[in-house]
């Protein structure tokens, strides 16, 4: 075989063999082709890179998933780490150079190591700067390596506001006009991006090497740029002033009686219709409840703004590792971050062998102290208002001791260490859930996000054989305990909803707009099944209003879900630090208005 035939066979075998995400395979013959005298040029540019813009383009049509992102990208990565040194002495030049980082008080990484790997694997040298990453340590890494391009990543929607600090300090620091922008992440609309004066978008890691490479080669034309503030219709994003007393038209019914809370969510879940549309939701913040309680508690909160629902949880202790870091009852060692989110840290996570499993000693469900909280919230609000249990179900837990990024991984390479750490987290939740039966909670509501804006995280088969026995098996138990199941995901959980909902869930939440979800198609295909909460915008509406966009989302969703019942409105997520104080006691009051039933359709009517 010439050598020219038997470096194509090669070049071929090495694309198909990130495409499977086969590392082994790709790291072998990467050698084998560096051997045969191939130039590392040719195998980056002819097999490697082609093959990893395939996987992007996959992701991208839905075909590939996180799982086959991350294998492809690391697959591709044992193939770069024995090219770089050749490389470099051979004086080839990355495309160009690209500082990333998430923002300060940002501690999620795996959408920002995704777009690591793919500008990588574009031919760019990326300055990765890490998470929680202030704008003074952004600046001097821009003065050092001086890249074409910055890129700022954020998951939480209270650190967007970092994307305009940052851009301020490239400005003061004389460096703005140096540097192309590109901003992405879960909460970040192209509409923010243009506000904040970025260049770029990318909703992706995939087209955020494709928009990267296109700013190197078009930097004054390229398609991508974002047009300009001033010629876009953009957004004020601007915070309200005081108070708002907005008016409120009389209505033309005789309203049914009124219930007691506890009675008016009980009334959700069994697809009565109740007095009026109830509202609870799944997390305040902690600054926001303050706020509006002048210095009180969240139980403050609920009887200032008669929250139907009470949240309550079990305790798990934490112990202290100096400064942000801290390990919990589980081994995880967490860094806390913007609004005390403890995110664990992927590195440190306790179980990344089967051997780790076996050794690997769950929290006691029997400890006292575990059930403190549960037990003075039944007596506080017992009876009157629906006690809520927060508990996890099939994947924040795999994700948070496996470590986010090694998960997906394993879920391709080793579905058995998931799985059994699965059986050993929904174990411990069926004895946790089981206790606080006895004691008196209504509600278990299992927050899990298996899902992004473009739907499952991985392919929907693998939630039908690896979690959703699992998932079935806790909705069983919870019944069995005589307590009603809400099911908590973000994103677009429409190929999912079919199966939650056979497994016998009573409950969906939120309907995520931001996924592509809608709750009239929620409603009209399920809504004789399962009861459904939202849909208030939290990323934008409920930060800057205006406050008549509130009232006007807040009838929407009732027109769109709220006939016959079932129905229970909220924030599309949670009432984070970002929400402004005054437009969220607009969406409850106008909630409170505009859902009680018989549901006024002229008063609820647009513009009325």
């Amino acid at each position: 075989m010439s050598d020219s035939s038997q470096w194509e066979e090669l070049k071929d075998r090495l694309y198909d063999g990130v495409i499977d995400g086969d590392e082994p395979v790709v790291s072998q013959l990467t050698q084998d082709a560096l051997d045969d005298g191939m130039p590392a040029e040719e195998v980056l540019y002819d097999a490697l890179i082609p093959a990893l813009e395939e996987v992007g383009t996959l992701f991208e049509q839905g075909e590939y998933f996180v799982p086959e992102m991350l294998t492809g990208a690391k697959a591709m990565k044992s193939g770069l780490t024995l090219l770089r040194p050749i490389l470099a002495q051979t004086g080839t030049k990355p495309i160009g150079a690209y500082v990333l980082l998430t923002v300060k008080g940002d501690i999620h990484d795996i959408g920002k190591d995704l777009v690591r790997v793919m500008l990588e694997g574009s031919g760019f040298k990326v300055i990765d700067l890490g998470v929680n990453v202030s704008p003074e340590k952004l600046i001097e890494a821009v003065r050092e390596h001086q890249p074409e391009i910055v890129g700022f990543s954020a998951f939480l929607t209270t650190t967007m506001p970092m994307f305009k600090t940052n851009i301020d300090a490239l400005i003061e620091a004389g460096l703005r006009d140096k540097v192309k922008v590109m901003v992405g992440g879960a909460p970040i609309t192209e509409e923010y991006a243009i506000h904040i004066g970025a260049d770029g978008f990318a909703t992706e890691a995939s087209s955020a090497s494709r928009i990267a490479i296109d700013f190197i080669k078009n930097p004054d034309n390229s398609q991508y740029l974002l047009k300009s503030s001033e010629q876009a219709d953009a957004r004020t994003y601007s915070r309200i002033q005081g108070t708002v007393d907005l008016p409120k038209p009389n209505r033309q019914l005789p309203a049914k009686p009124a219930m007691k809370p506890r009675e008016r969510v009980l009334a959700v879940l069994n697809h009565e219709e109740p007095d009026r549309v109830p509202h609870f939701e799944w997390v305040h913040d902690l600054d926001l409840i303050k706020s509006m309680t002048k210095g009180g508690g969240y139980w403050d909160l609920v009887e200032l703004l008669d929250l139907d629902g009470v949240m309550t949880a079990p305790a798990y202790r934490k112990k202290s590792l100096g400064g942000d870091m801290l390990c919990d009852e589980w081994g995880a060692v967490r860094q806390i971050g913007k609004d005390n989110y403890a995110m664990p840290v992927d590195a440190q996570a306790p179980v990344q062998t089967l051997q780790n499993l076996e050794d690997w000693q769950v929290p006691d469900a029997d400890e006292d102290f575990r059930y403190e909280n549960i037990r003075a919230t039944i007596g506080r609000f017992g009876g009157e208002r629906a006690i809520i249990l927060q508990m996890r179900d099939v994947w924040s837990g795999p994700r948070d001791y496996i470590g986010y990024a090694q998960l997906f991984i394993d879920l391709k390479e080793c579905p058995e260490l998931v799985e059994g750490v699965v059986i050993k987290c929904v174990d411990h939740y069926i004895k946790v859930i089981e206790r606080a039966a006895d004691m008196g909670v209504d509600v278990v509501f299992t927050g899990d996000d298996v899902a992004d804006n473009r739907g499952p995280m991985f392919k929907p088969e693998l939630w039908d054989t690896l979690f959703l026995p699992h998932f079935q098996h806790l909705v069983d138990a919870i019944h069995a305990a005589g307590l009603f199941h809400w099911k908590h995901s973000d994103g677009n959980m429409y190929p999912l909803l079919d199966s939650i909902v056979a497994a016998g869930s009573d409950g969906i939440d939120p309907i995520d707009p931001s996924g592509g979800m809608e709750l009239k198609v929620v409603k009209a295909k399920y809504g004789d099944r399962v009861a459904i909460k939202g849909n208030v915008d939290q990323t934008e509406l409920l930060m800057y209003g205006p406050p008549e966009a509130v009232v006007a989302a807040v009838k929407s969703c009732i027109v769109d879900a709220g006939a016959g019942g079932g129905y229970v409105c909220s924030s599309s997520n949670s009432i984070h630090s970002g929400v402004d104080p005054e437009l969220y006691r607009v969406m409850v009051e106008s909630i409170h208005h505009y859902g009680r039933y018989p549901l006024d359709l002229d008063m609820l009517a647009p513009g009325q």
